[in-house]
């Protein structure tokens, strides 16, 4: 790690000599948690930030000592710490003091020249695709090989290697002593043997234990789609950069990228990926190449906004990314109240290069007709719009109350300010989620805001998905809702949250299975970078019990992101459907130090679990997270402390009256989770309860 004021904290310090100093960035503490737990349990010494930094010790005292006392650094490489400077310095000290280093990759993320520089020619362990606990025994092993004393080099003449090897491959007795040596091919071919037997020999033993528990058919996963050919009408928009004199207009260049990708993204023949994965590598060393190839696209928009009082200058370019060509440049030098121009300027130089470039092929709509911004909006309405899609976009607490000031700003100085209300709507239907008030109260609040953005101007794609959403959840009128959630992708195709939310609150609710995964896989291809999207794809297949393609899907998710507490809770609740509860509970552990829990308490939690399970199987588990969650919300996802939650775990224990109750109350108060109820797996058992079945008609869900 070692970045100072990291949360991290590994159980069983040590004392003395450190084996191992385990190197991450702060926001992977998780993950060097489980790194170091798991080279413990193999009797390696391991030194890891913060834990074995003496209270009141210097870090950057504590950290060098470690390093030079230790015998390996073992780095957890990723994304985060590709751009940690702490990070580099830590491999360097290393490299200097000729230590061995094991790189456990994490992620896929481009590394910059500096960190290559140190590391290309260390030892790897590519725990991109196979997951970290898959390459934790590798990772233990390779450790401990680097630990190992040299070992003196034997006689040539010596017969004691045929001793020992005789005693895994007896000779055979003939009567006559054959003084024989192994070549080291034999020797060889006898480990891979030994390799093969044991697979198989462990293969068959694990089904054998292990068919019972599978509740679906053992067919393999889904083939997944070959990587899409890069269309020529594709371009991403990244984050333009602040250069203003102060860089305190970070908001405001930010914004106007966010709207160059919305307007962009209405011309139906160019794919825009979304503002997640364009902003993906923002303040990260990444090669144009890189960035294209990430997000699948032919041409990459980049520029920077300067911005002194009123006045404003904007450069933006145009690159063809397989050649690094500048299609396209040009410099702005305007007023404040001319940046809808700029934008409007910019949009259309945009389509109109890629259409000379690309010849043909683009409609009349696409030479920026449609392209235009609402250039009527006053310069402080549209700051103060600017301003709360910054705090829209933090998806935190604090950020969605500001967000909610600056847009009711915006709107109290301009009435008619159509966008205002439809991001208005768009922060009280996530408001939920972060505990800013009941669903109905803001849910119904989306509904009003939406409402008055189409009344204002229909084309609003954004107000008619939010709309969409509070049909299908709070009136569950469901025709309403698709009428909606497809308007809203007809008008902004490249929209990925739109696709997604259409998948999974109306789509995979009706039943409509294949239609929802296909709309999710759009959703994917829009969004690439995007861990929410990236890991409901799971969600999606585990509601169509399809749970192979699930965790596949899932197992890769939290392998691409491994700090999206979401995708490790989602994984935690598939686990329990294929009887997985051990990799449940590690999943559920992750999740929650990465939402920062304290570790101690993560791991006291861990061990009550793991009692219970051990005492009691599966009936154990479930009756621990229930009291877990009636004390508290500290739980995964699908057991909040809602009435929802509760009344899954209810059903898995078996407790019908109690899971029905919950339920009525989750109606009650139109907690979102509801229209998963035909679906949700849990309440199979509930299925031919009278009770049951009203909930289903009341939400419209009955067949």
């Amino acid at each position: 790690m070692a970045e100072a004021g990291g949360e991290g904290q590994a159980t069983g310090a040590h004392s003395g000599t450190p084996d191992v100093f385990i190197s991450h960035a702060s926001p992977d503490s998780g993950v060097a948690d489980i790194v170091c737990e798991a080279l413990e349990r193999e009797g390696v010494t391991c030194w890891v930030a913060p834990r074995n930094v003496v209270p009141g010790e210097f870090y950057a005292d504590a950290i060098v000592r470690a390093i030079d006392a230790s015998k390996v650094l073992v780095l957890v490489l990723s994304q985060n710490a590709s751009s940690s400077p702490h990070v580099l310095r830590e491999v360097e000290r290393a490299s200097s003091r000729r230590h061995p280093i094991i790189s456990l990759r994490v992620d896929l993320t481009p590394l910059p020249a500096a960190l290559e520089y140190f590391l290309n020619t260390s030892h790897w362990l590519d725990a991109s695709a196979s997951g970290v606990d898959r390459a934790l025994p590798k990772l233990a092993d390779s450790v401990q090989h680097l630990l190992a004393p040299p070992l003196a080099e034997e006689p040539r003449s010596s017969g004691n290697d045929v001793k020992s090897l005789t005693n895994l491959f007896p000779l055979p007795v003939n009567g006559a002593q054959r003084s024989l040596r192994p070549t080291r091919s034999l020797v060889a071919l006898s480990a891979v043997i030994l390799v093969i037997v044991a697979y198989l020999v462990i293969d068959k033993v694990w089904l054998a234990k292990h068919a019972s528990e599978l509740p679906f058919t053992a067919v393999k996963p889904a083939t997944p789609p070959a990587a899409l050919a890069i269309p020529e009408k594709s371009v991403a928009v990244l984050p333009f950069v602040d250069m203003s004199e102060n860089k305190d207009q970070e908001y405001f260049s930010d914004g106007l990228s966010e709207e160059l990708i919305d307007m962009l993204a209405k011309v139906s023949e160019l794919r825009v990926p979304a503002r997640t994965s364009s902003f993906f590598f923002k303040g990260k060393q990444a090669t144009i190449a890189d960035i294209a190839r990430a997000l699948s696209v032919a041409y990459v928009l980049e520029g920077s906004v300067r911005k002194s009082g009123d006045t404003l200058r904007v450069t933006a370019q145009l690159i063809r990314a397989g050649n690094g060509y500048h299609i396209w440049s040009e410099t702005y030098d305007r007023k404040l109240t001319d940046v809808f121009k700029i934008q409007d300027e910019i949009a259309s130089a945009v389509v109109k290069a890629l259409k000379i470039s690309l010849l043909e092929g683009f409609t009349s709509k696409a030479s920026g007709a449609g392209l235009t911004a609402s250039s009527s909006v006053s310069p402080e309405a549209h700051q103060a719009y600017l301003e709360g899609l910054e705090g829209y976009n933090s998806r935190t607490k604090k950020g969605l109350e500001g967000a909610i000031v600056e847009f009711d700003r915006a709107i109290a100085i301009d009435p008619k300010y159509a966008l205002a209300y439809a991001a208005l709507a768009r922060t009280y239907s996530v408001a939920t989620v972060v505990g800013l008030g009941a669903p109905i109260e803001t849910l119904s609040k989306a509904r009003d805001a939406a409402s008055k953005a189409l009344a204002i101007d229909d084309t609003v794609a954004a107000a008619h998905s939010t709309l969409a959403f509070f049909y299908a959840h709070v009136d569950f009128n469901w025709a309403a809702a698709e009428r909606e959630f497809r308007r809203g992708i007809e008008l902004n195709p490249s929209d990925a949250s739109g696709h997604m939310f259409y998948s999974n609150s109306f789509l995979s609710p009706r039943g409509r299975h294949d239609e929802a995964i296909a709309q999710m896989r759009v959703a994917v291809e829009l969004d690439p970078l995007s861990a929410s999207v990236d890991s409901f794809l799971g969600r999606t297949y585990l509601w169509a019990r399809r749970y192979p393609d699930a965790l596949a899907q899932l197992q890769k998710s939290v392998q691409r992101f491994p700090n999206f507490a979401l995708g490790h809770e989602r994984l935690a609740h598939l686990y329990t459907y294929v009887g997985r509860f051990d990799d449940a509970i590690n999943e559920e552990t992750k999740a929650r130090l990465l939402t920062g829990e304290d570790p101690g308490d993560a791991l006291r939690r861990e061990d009550a679990l793991r009692a219970a399970l051990a005492a009691r199987g599966p009936r154990g588990y479930w009756a621990e997270l229930l009291s877990a969650a009636q004390i508290d919300d500290k739980v995964p996802e699908a057991y909040s402390s809602s009435s929802y939650g509760i009344a899954v775990i209810y059903a898995r224990l078996g407790e019908k009256d109690k899971a029905v109750e919950s339920l009525e109350r989750a109606y009650a108060e139109r907690q979102i989770a509801m229209t998963e109820i035909a679906i949700e797996p849990a309440f199979d058992p509930l299925r031919s309860d009278e009770r049951f079945r009203s909930l289903l008609h009341r939400v419209g869900l009955a067949q």
